[in-house]
């Protein structure tokens, strides 16, 4: 009979053989403002040697950097989460299959880029317990034109989803198209610019932008000079439904430097809005004065229900 000693040290060299972990990102890179979710799977296959007792998800900006833990579940299948509100967790631990453990983000931001670790606990009747560990860099990006391309067909997907591809419905005149689903603001003063005000709600910065790019402009690119005179005219449309009114101002690269989204030169704001990760986008807040304020680009309806404006030069 082998020494108990040595049985101990045949069951762990099986079981670091056997045993393998997964960490699965999709997508492998953010595209910052157009995806429109983001998962992360640790797997652990079965081992029939030895038993997951935890598995446990880690994230930072880099491999050098701090780890924050985002989630765990045990082996009694108790998940505990320390992204409340901002991402779903969900997971199992079995005997006899795999175990697993997901975070799933809706509309993720440049913060969910990042280098990710995954932990994993097993243990056995023979064996002392032992960790497996998997690590995950995913990238981020910024959108390119085969991306607005791609947004374009899933917008057109949605409008013929919701009112049927119909002949009419796609050759109906240009300022037909405007009465329909814009109002135009009269804006005093010396713009040589129309304005016009969304009728949609809660559309992503990138959706927004591509709808004000179909009318021949863009996201309004307010400047001090002129913010006055627009946020009079909102003033008298009036509220609305809408919290918030987004505008054409990013930080997309959490710098604290804002910029056109446009054409990427520097934008001048009446107020100073310092790097916030997640929040970077500026719209109006209609319930505080028409303040400029930041908010998430792919997901405005976090801070509250949202339209946008567009501008077209004349």
């Amino acid at each position: 009979m082998f020494p108990s000693g040595l049985v101990v040290i045949l069951v762990l060299t099986f079981s670091l053989t056997e045993s393998k972990v997964d960490l699965l990102a999709t997508p492998e890179t953010i595209a910052v403002g157009l995806s429109s979710k983001f998962t992360l799977t640790c797997n652990v296959p079965v081992n029939h040697t030895m038993h997951v007792s935890s598995i446990h998800i880690y994230h930072s900006a880099g491999p050098e950097q701090n780890m924050s833990q985002l989630a765990r579940i045990d082996v009694t299948g108790r998940i505990v989460t320390y992204l409340p509100n901002v991402a779903s967790v969900s997971g199992h631990v079995l005997v006899n299959e795999d175990s697993n453990l997901t975070v799933e983000w809706v509309f993720p931001t440049s913060a969910q880029a990042g280098y990710y670790v995954c932990n994993v606990t097993l243990s056995g009747a023979h064996a002392l317990p032992y960790h497996e560990t998997q690590n995950h860099t995913v990238g981020k990006t910024k959108p390119d034109f085969v991306n607005v391309i791609q947004e374009l067909r899933k917008m057109r997907s949605y409008v013929e989803s919701k009112f049927g591809n119909q002949t009419e419905k796609w050759t109906q005149t240009y300022e037909t198209f405007k009465s329909t689903h814009f109002i135009k603001l009269n804006v005093t003063g010396s713009s040589n610019s129309d304005y016009l005000l969304s009728k949609e709600l809660n559309s992503t910065a990138m959706q927004s932008d591509v709808m004000c790019h179909l009318l021949g402009g863009y996201l309004a690119e307010v400047s001090p000079r002129e913010e006055q005179d627009i946020t009079q005219a909102l003033r008298t449309y009036g509220n609305g439904p809408a919290d918030l009114i987004l505008i054409g101002g990013s930080d997309v690269d959490d710098t604290g430097n804002w910029l056109y989204m446009r054409n990427e030169l520097p934008l001048k704001l009446n107020v100073s809005l310092p790097a916030a990760p997640g929040q970077d986008c500026l719209a109006f807040n209609t319930k505080a004065s028409f303040r400029v304020v930041q908010i998430s680009c792919s997901n405005p309806s976090s801070s509250g229900t949202s339209m946008f404006l567009c501008q077209i030069d004349t």
